[in-house]
């Protein structure tokens, strides 16, 4: 319902397997890493924007400057327009990024109803779908108005941004990025196999919904790595180091993906953030027939233990990622514990008796099979990139404020007390190339 074609979140079977193999070649390790001078641009604006806002030493909220930079990433480096997203009076992009921010939530209000919109989407004649869309705009329920609200500018903003791309096409300029989701795209819909699958309205709606889940997903996570490394300074210190080392041994140079990919602390670090704090933690799905699932652990129901589930046709499952994420018969006594190191050794771990069919770190944060997350790549190396950045510049503190994780769509912070005003991080910031600050900045968060 979110988005009006065919998306990729919301088709099923064979459609999905080709529309899948169609996009997984825009998301390869080796064609994410030929982002990497969008990606460092990005980071470093949003590293100098950091240092105008703390000037020296301050408390700041950079949870809205981290949803920026995601977005900007995404729409960058995924589709190659041209969007500023830090920079100020940016009206029409800010409208976009709080519809994006809004509109998953306010879909969770309506959970018993959309059912009966999704509906809609297909639904003949043409004018009495509009009609019934325009309806909305008129119920008395304000979560109802709001989420059409969302979804249309949404769809504008994709469509502007994929005519933009038309344009490109047709004059044959040059693009941000060699390639694109757009780009792929429009090639895909002239090729023989493709030509009567795709229509604009279904490179619209994968448009839409890459940027969705790319952008608050991964904002998810980068707030909490950073709140974790702010609230551990010496963990913080010895990442900070390995950056630090690493640029160093490349002649000050920015560090490529592979670099980056071979840092052994920031991955463990960032393997065990996304284990034990996924930014989304369950996930639904329906059997699309009769299903019997072997269970490696049973069932004990009346004494009575069920080596297998039955499931039928129609059934909606959720997928508890968050608790097989720490489950201990995965992941031993130590699974609810931010233990980065385990993955040094990870021949030693207690967890080999048996493997997660998930295609990240026996975990299910990107899931598994062929629903896996398609930008995991992209995820991954923006987590990294932004992280090698900002620790390089700036010493994280906890603030005064007390955070709070609350599940929206994803898992975001709010300080207690606070949370009617919205996603918050407020960490104090430490600009490292500004001088001593004297004893009246040392502050205990750096410390405790």
């Amino acid at each position: 319902m979110i988005h009006r074609g065919d998306g990729l979140a919301s088709v099923k079977g064979d459609q999905h397997r080709k529309l899948k193999r169609l996009l997984s070649p825009l998301f390869t390790a080796s064609n994410v890493s030929k982002l990497e001078a969008i990606f460092y641009h990005v980071a470093y604006r949003l590293r100098e924007t950091v240092a105008e806002e703390v000037v020296g030493f301050s408390s700041r909220d950079i949870f809205g400057m981290l949803s920026s930079t995601a977005l900007e990433l995404i729409v960058k480096g995924g589709i190659s327009y041209p969007l500023d997203c830090l920079a100020a009076g940016d009206a029409k992009f800010s409208d976009f990024q709080r519809a994006l921010n809004t509109v998953l939530p306010t879909a969770g209000r309506l959970w018993m109803v959309i059912p009966y919109f999704e509906s809609w989407r297909k639904l003949r004649p043409v004018w009495l779908r509009r009609f019934l869309s325009r309806l909305v705009l008129y119920l008395p329920w304000k979560a109802a108005r709001e989420f059409k609200q969302c979804c249309d500018l949404m769809d504008q903003t994709c469509r502007d941004m994929y005519g933009y791309q038309q344009n490109l096409s047709l004059k044959k300029l040059g693009r941000i990025s060699g390639r694109d989701l757009c780009t792929h795209l429009l090639e895909a819909k002239e090729s023989i196999d493709c030509k009567h699958v795709l229509t604009n309205d279904d490179i619209v709606a994968n448009m839409s919904s890459i940027i969705l889940a790319g952008h608050e997903t991964t904002t998810s996570a980068m707030s909490r790595l950073l709140h974790i490394l702010a609230a551990r300074p010496e963990l913080q210190e010895r990442v900070r180091e390995e950056i630090v080392s690493a640029r160093t041994n490349n002649d000050g140079k920015d560090l490529n993906y592979r670099q980056l990919d071979n840092l052994p602390l920031l991955d463990a670090v960032c393997r065990e953030t996304l284990r034990l704090f996924p930014p989304v933690i369950f996930v639904g799905r329906e059997t699309a027939q009769d299903t019997i699932v072997p269970l490696k652990f049973p069932i004990h129901d009346m004494a009575i233990g069920s080596q297998e589930l039955r499931i039928l046709k129609g059934t909606r499952v959720y997928v508890g990622i968050g608790a097989i994420n720490r489950s201990e018969e995965l992941w031993g006594t130590s699974a609810n514990q931010f233990i980065p190191e385990r993955w040094f050794n990870r021949e030693d771990r207690t967890q080999h008796a048996f493997k997660m069919p998930g295609v990240y770190s026996d975990s299910l944060t990107f899931l598994g099979g062929a629903r896996s997350c398609l930008g995991m790549k992209f995820a991954l190396f923006e987590i990294k990139l932004l992280t090698s950045v900002l620790l390089g510049r700036f010493a994280l503190g906890l603030s005064d404020k007390e955070i709070c994780w609350r599940l929206d769509t994803t898992v975001l912070p709010y300080v207690e007390g606070e949370t009617h005003k919205g996603p918050s991080l407020p960490l104090i910031v430490k600009d490292l190339q500004v001088g001593d600050l004297g004893e009246d900045h040392k502050r205990e968060s750096f410390t405790k």
